[in-house]
């Protein structure tokens, strides 16, 4: 990587946790005025996902947008997790990617990623 795309990728990521940061305070407003969140959440993130691709195919193919779109589905789930149970499924999950890459014989390495199972 040179020095461009790495100052490029760094001022994307702090630019886009300081706007993440901001909706999760909106979400947690949201809340305390008991409205549901997750509309707003997921309407945000659609719209992301569009930039994100538009940014990657016209701009720059090393954009972050995408990716931020598609993991922010899935950390809206957890985001009333206690830490405890947080750290527990990432271990759960680092488990599962490790081992797929701890299978290997004599003949050869297997990966089920690589074999398209997962």
């Amino acid at each position: 990587m040179n020095i461009i795309s790495y100052s490029m990728v760094s001022a994307h990521v702090a630019v886009f946790d300081t706007v993440r940061s901001r909706g999760n305070l909106m979400t947690e407003r949201m809340e305390q005025k008991g409205n549901d969140p997750a509309f707003r959440h997921y309407f945000r993130n659609f719209w992301l996902f569009l930039l994100g691709l538009a940014h990657a195919y016209l701009v720059w193919s090393g954009d972050i947008l995408v990716p931020y779109a598609l993991c922010s589905v899935w950390v809206f789930l957890f985001r009333k997790k206690s830490a405890k149970a947080l750290f527990l499924r990432a271990g759960v999950f680092l488990t599962i990617k490790l081992s797929d890459h701890l299978i290997v014989t004599s003949e050869c390495y297997n990966s089920f990623a690589d074999e398209g199972i997962i």
